[in-house]
């Protein structure tokens, strides 16, 4: 029986290992196409050029939810075969991901259709998801105590210290929300929307896979942009609830849960981290958009970082090697790097992004009217004057005029 068992992990490791090398070079193909396309088309019928971003960010998404949810369903079928799913594990966090799901989208549709007591509609959603969320925990906590802790193997995980990591990081998120999100920011449709197509490009893009770590993580294809880019374009308040929803849908993709304090940090709390990285726009932007976004996305990459690092030190010193002296510590700070390398990439083609006056438009475009007039250095170190006109949905956006 064990033979058997092992060979299937076999076969599922062999189709998994496939499904990604194929996911990521036709990722790399179509986006080699797609730019092309673009050049063909800005060289030869540059009135062309508007329609066909337009087709092409349907196809992205398309795509995306494609590779999503094809990776899902193959990843429910080798936990089922597996026979690896915990029941009162899953279930619960899964009612949480489609609780907060649902609401988002009654939210939406009651924002599209002008329905009154939207805020009170808000906070009833809000009640909800806590309900599953809670649930949860409760079930972790039990599953921790009377599943993990009698084996031995997890004896040295510390409660106090992933309490304490979880108490921090929420303290900061929450800080940073209040703080320095945009003054008179309010809820709209096109936030909603953009958040939607962000989660679902992040989860696609995560499947795709650079480098796998043996113990849990990975470098993906530019998984953390989509949040990174959503934070910097609407705020850091919306930015940091997209990033917690992502958080819990990569618990059911990859699932590694001994605790709850410890699911909290590398899961919805540690991809929350990244929603911040719209922190420093209001003060940097003004003068020079590129550096408020790499600090944002920087700082919001290193607080992810630092929540993988107490939950490394904390909860799975069990994992780290026999021969490994230098401690926990070391091992949970060295280990965790891949979350360095993952954002590095992730901020690097943010910035090839900003360098396109088509895509830095979108970055940079507010949703309120908080700023009349902004001015961006390009890479020529040209002062581009950013004007505020008014939208078809009464919403103010800011236009990036350049020289073509």
């Amino acid at each position: 029986m064990n033979l058997l068992i092992s060979q299937a992990e076999l076969v599922f490791d062999l189709i998994e290992s496939g499904l990604e090398q194929t996911w990521l070079w036709l990722t790399v193909a179509l986006v080699a196409l797609a730019a092309i396309v673009g050049l063909l088309v800005w060289r030869f019928r540059r009135d062309r050029l508007r329609t066909y971003a337009k087709g092409a960010v349907v196809f992205a998404v398309g795509y995306a939810v494609a590779v999503l949810v094809s990776g899902f369903a193959f990843n429910m079928i080798k936990i089922k075969y597996e026979e690896s799913l915990i029941p009162t594990l899953f279930y619960p966090i899964l009612a949480t991901v489609i609780t907060v799901v649902l609401s988002v989208v009654i939210l939406a549709i009651l924002r599209l259709v002008g329905a009154k007591r939207q805020r009170l509609a808000a906070y009833i959603c809000t009640g909800i998801c806590a309900v599953p969320l809670v649930v949860s925990l409760v079930y972790l906590g039990l599953y921790f105590a009377e599943e993990i802790q009698p084996g031995g193997y997890y004896t040295n995980v510390s409660t106090l210290g992933l309490s304490l990591g979880v108490v921090g990081l929420v303290v900061i998120a929450v800080c940073v929300a209040i703080f320095c999100s945009r003054k008179g920011e309010e809820g709209h449709t096109r936030s909603v929307v953009y958040a939607g197509v962000s989660i679902a490009l992040a989860f696609a893009l995560s499947y795709v896979r650079l480098f796998r770590m043996p113990q849990g993580g990975s470098i993906t294809l530019v998984s953390m942009l989509p949040i990174l880019l959503y934070s910097f374009r609407f705020g850091p308040r919306r930015g940091v609830l997209v990033g917690f929803v992502y958080g819990l849908l990569q618990a059911l993709q990859d699932p590694w849960i001994i605790h709850p304090a410890q699911f909290l940090l590398d899961y919805p709390i540690g991809f929350a981290m990244l929603g911040i990285a719209g922190f420093a726009r209001e003060k940097i932007l003004r003068a020079r958009p590129a550096v408020a976004l790499g600090v944002g996305c920087t700082v919001a990459v290193l607080l992810r970082y630092a929540a993988h690092v107490l939950s490394g030190i904390f909860a799975f010193e069990a994992y780290m090697p026999a021969d490994f002296a230098a401690g926990a510590v070391a091992w949970g700070f060295l280990y965790n790097t891949y979350v360095i390398a993952d954002g590095a990439i992730a901020i690097a083609v943010a910035f090839l992004f900003l360098a396109h006056r088509g895509a830095r438009r979108l970055i940079l475009a507010l949703p309120s009217a908080t700023a009349a007039s902004v001015k961006v250095e390009t890479a020529d170190s040209e002062q581009v004057p950013v004007e505020a006109q008014e939208t078809p949905d009464k919403e103010q956006e800011v236009t990036v005029q350049g020289a073509e």
